[in-house]
């Protein structure tokens, strides 16, 4: 019995462990796949003594780097700008295009603070609260149908927090929370394990997956690093400020007994 538990553990490990890799293997080749195809067949037409694989995508990528580098000055942004009106008046064009841009552009801002704030709305009814991010403040007829302070909101769901709901809402209804939208997104995520501004694994049952586990043991080591590394900072700045303050206090000192005999003469 115990055997068949420790096989099925460790394969339900493998598992784990395989998928992802598969899966980042698959997807890769695709992808390589699809950019050779753009160029790979034109270029194997008209230079098939002189081509190999990956030319395709060598041509792309420096098709690429050239259009960046020409839309980089005025008369590039002038084009494009000039280009975009034209497909703007495409009907069917026109919505596919927009659609593919707002992607590129969500995509492109990974790394840039996307959110203002972490909040737990009352939603989908009073009396049911989920955690939101505050995407800006709502402007136009949607401030104006909503109220006073209306903001937007992202609310995702989980574990898969790429899909979500967006909620435009009074400021008033929301309650701002202290902790960080990488800590509300651990959550999310964790779906529930992970305890948003508290870093407690100790609630977290044994017969998860052990990399569910090291990987909210390992959020909670870095928070811990993190304040260590700010306790020391600001350590240091006290030391700096009373050594500061008992060199003034010296020469104060020295100051003094130097004047005291020219005061007592």
């Amino acid at each position: 019995m115990r055997l068949r538990v420790l096989i099925k553990r460790y394969f339900v490990t493998g598992l784990l462990v395989t998928l992802p890799i598969a899966g980042t293997y698959f997807v890769l080749s695709a992808l390589l796949r699809a950019l050779e195809g753009v160029l790979g067949e034109l270029l194997h037409t008209h230079l098939s003594a002189h081509y190999y694989p990956g030319l395709g995508i060598a041509v792309l990528l420096v098709g690429i780097f050239l259009v960046g580098l020409l839309t980089a000055n005025v008369i590039g942004r002038w084009f494009v700008r000039l280009y975009e009106r034209v497909l703007k008046r495409l009907p069917v064009v026109r919505s596919i295009y927009s659609a593919i841009k707002s992607v590129v552009h969500t995509v492109s801002m990974q790394g840039q603070e996307k959110f203002k704030g972490v909040v737990l709305a009352e939603f989908p009814r009073p009396g049911m609260w989920m955690l939101g991010f505050v995407v800006a403040d709502s402007e136009g007829e949607i401030a104006t149908r909503v109220g006073e302070r209306p903001l937007s909101l992202f609310v995702p769901t989980s574990p898969n927090p790429t899909s979500g709901f967006l909620v435009f809402v009074r400021e008033d209804e929301v309650t701002y929370l202290s902790i960080s939208v990488e800590e509300a997104m651990k959550a999310i995520m964790s779906g529930g394990i992970y305890s948003a501004g508290t870093g407690d694994t100790d609630g977290i049952p044994d017969r998860l997956p052990e990399e569910i586990r090291y990987e909210v043991a390992r959020a909670e080591a870095e928070r811990a690093r993190e304040a260590a590394a700010q306790a020391a900072r600001e350590a240091e700045k006290k030391r700096l400020e009373a050594e500061r303050l008992a060199e003034a206090a010296r020469r104060a000192g020295a100051v003094r007994g130097d004047n005291g005999p020219e005061d007592g003469g």
